[in-house]
């Protein structure tokens, strides 16, 4: 490229003969072979560059014919150093910073150029041709900065649709009652998703509670049934119950009373009257006796399943309602002595366990039980379905061993 172009007569090296360098000057042919014997020479000869004037110019156009365009962008500049007016070496780096795609400082050197006057070496070639590299390039770039300004757009109304499908944590309702020896709340909320939910009550003293602990969601929602202290520990006054999501970093709280026992003046009785905070009633019964029992804690996952059920399913509707006061008068006739049972004995308690875990399987079916005909007649058939696994299976079972023997 650089031996097509024409030298000025006017460019200083130009003008020199051969004897006032001993590499020479010779730009006006210069090629791969003649470039090669100049660079050589000027290994051989570093102070070159200072001791005669543009000679630097001559490297650097060597180097630019041997495709060194790193090298040849140095000396261009040190020959712009020893003379700023260096309208050729201006050019030429025009030139080299076009190879290297760099448009906007090519048209820089090429427009310092022009304006000296200087339009040697096709400066004003060069010029067009970086303007027009300048304009493709943002021709090119536009449908990546459109594209790249999208995708933000879209990444961060993404992010604003996954704040917004995070439940916020709620205390919707707070229940006191006696179960056996102890009282317990019982607290149901909103909750996000799939994360852990811890809980823990505060003394009216200040003193942390004895019983916290923690569940995980699955659903945006909580059911929690608690201890809150026996009754013969139990301190008067009113609590604080603090509920947490420690991954979301929020807490809220609920304040409920315990008065003193107070003597009734009809018949002299003595009785505990818990007076709530929230005014909630506790008319739907007490906790799972003999779930709580076999499976070791009331917050085991069966017992929850249970309490679920109970407080989703079959609170909701009319006929759930009727059948769970049914049932609560059947239940907590029987379950304290069974509960007691389990724990005094580790094989009773083993038994038990067998004998609920199948029909505690089988109530997973109520929870797609939302209408009242859908409580209904999904309860008839488990009602039936349990029917079927106690008392149909044993009996077939029994009546072919009697045949046998």
């Amino acid at each position: 490229m650089i031996g097509l172009m024409t030298i000025p007569v006017n460019f200083v090296s130009a003008q020199m003969d051969n004897s006032f360098s001993p590499c020479g000057y010779p730009l006006a042919s210069m090629d791969t072979k003649t470039a090669n014997q100049l660079i050589s020479c000027f290994n051989d000869n570093p102070n070159i560059v200072n001791d005669f004037e543009g000679f630097a110019f001559a490297v650097g156009t060597a180097y630019h014919e041997l495709n060194n365009n790193e090298k040849a962008i140095f000396y261009y500049k040190l020959a712009l150093e020893q003379d700023y007016t260096n309208g050729d070496a201006l050019a030429l780096l025009c030139y080299v910073y076009l190879d290297e795609k760099k448009y906007a400082v090519a048209y820089d050197y090429a427009s310092r150029a022009v304006n000296l006057g200087h339009d040697g070496i096709g400066t004003t070639i060069c010029l067009d041709s970086a303007e027009q590299g300048i304009k493709d390039q943002e021709n090119k770039e536009a449908p990546k900065v459109v594209m790249e300004k999208l995708m933000v757009e879209l990444g961060a109304y993404a992010a604003e649709e996954v704040i917004e499908e995070v439940t916020q944590l709620t205390i919707n309702s707070l229940e006191i009652y006696e179960d056996a020896d102890y009282t317990r709340y019982r607290v149901t909320g909103d909750a996000p998703a799939s994360t852990e939910i811890t809980f823990k009550t505060t003394k009216p003293d200040g003193s942390p509670g004895n019983y916290p602990g923690g569940v995980d969601t699955g659903k945006p929602s909580y059911i929690v049934d608690n201890k809150i202290d026996s009754s013969n520990n139990l301190v008067y006054g009113t609590w604080t119950l603090e509920v947490c999501a420690p991954e979301y970093d929020v807490c809220v709280q609920e304040s409920f009373t315990i008065n003193e026992p107070v003597t009734l003046p009809d018949d002299g009785a003595t009785q505990t009257e818990k007076l709530l905070s929230n005014e909630k009633s506790t008319e739907e019964g007490g906790g799972c006796l003999i779930a709580t029992a076999t499976y070791g804690s009331e917050l085991a996952p069966q017992v929850q399943q249970l309490r679920e059920l109970r407080d989703n399913q079959l609170l909701q509707t009319e006929s759930g309602t009727a059948f769970m006061g049914t049932f609560n008068n059947v239940y907590y006739s029987f379950s304290p002595v069974i509960a007691d049972m389990e724990r005094e004995s580790p094989i009773f308690k083993e038994i038990v366990k067998f004998a609920i875990t199948p029909m505690i399987s089988s109530l997973s079916l109520m929870e797609n039980a939302n209408s009242e005909s859908e409580i209904l007649s999904i309860g008839l058939s488990v009602i039936m379905l349990n029917i079927g696994m106690y008392v149909a299976v044993p009996a077939v079972v029994i009546f072919g061993i009697r045949r046998i023997i």
